[in-house]
């Protein structure tokens, strides 16, 4: 099996897209407050998936989508 197909069965769950993160974790990885998470899912530039009355999560894949660099500033 090459390495291509095994990224993509994900035998392991260990990509991004399987693991997941608080928002104070987010907001630590981010360098952010937690409140701007919360702003940032308001506003739809971050999906959050809620596990329970108290459990709300965030695809690391998702983390990792929205920390593009700027086209205007990576001159």
């Amino acid at each position: 099996m090459s390495e291509k197909e095994s990224e993509k069965e994900c035998p392991c769950c260990l990509c991004d897209e399987h693991k997941w993160m608080s928002r104070e974790e987010v907001a630590d990885h981010l360098g952010l407050h937690y409140l701007t998470i919360r702003r940032m899912v308001k506003d739809g530039k971050l999906p959050e998936y809620i596990g329970g009355p108290r459990t709300i999560r965030y695809k690391v894949s998702d983390v990792n989508k929205i920390m593009q660099p700027n086209p205007i500033r990576s001159e």
